[in-house]
């Protein structure tokens, strides 16, 4: 299978109401939408965007990079 493609689409889903934790508060949940497209197929998934990442999700710039490539220029 080639891979043709790899799309990211950050989104800051707005809370319907404030969110308090120990970090502060929360106002939106930005989240990551990832489309892989190959030859045959493609599909999506989804992550946290976090800035510093979670422990099952790498943090925003790590993704970002990832899609690059090491050494790229940032698209933004």
């Amino acid at each position: 299978m080639k891979l043709t493609g790899v799309e990211l689409v950050h989104v800051d889903v707005p809370f319907r109401r404030d969110i308090g934790t120990a970090a502060g508060v929360h106002r939106v949940r930005p989240l990551l939408f990832v489309r892989v497209v190959a030859e045959e197929a493609e599909g999506w998934g989804e992550c946290a965007a976090l800035a510093d990442g979670t422990a099952v999700d790498p943090a925003l710039p790590v993704v970002e990079e990832g899609r690059r490539g090491p050494g790229s220029a940032p698209t933004r």
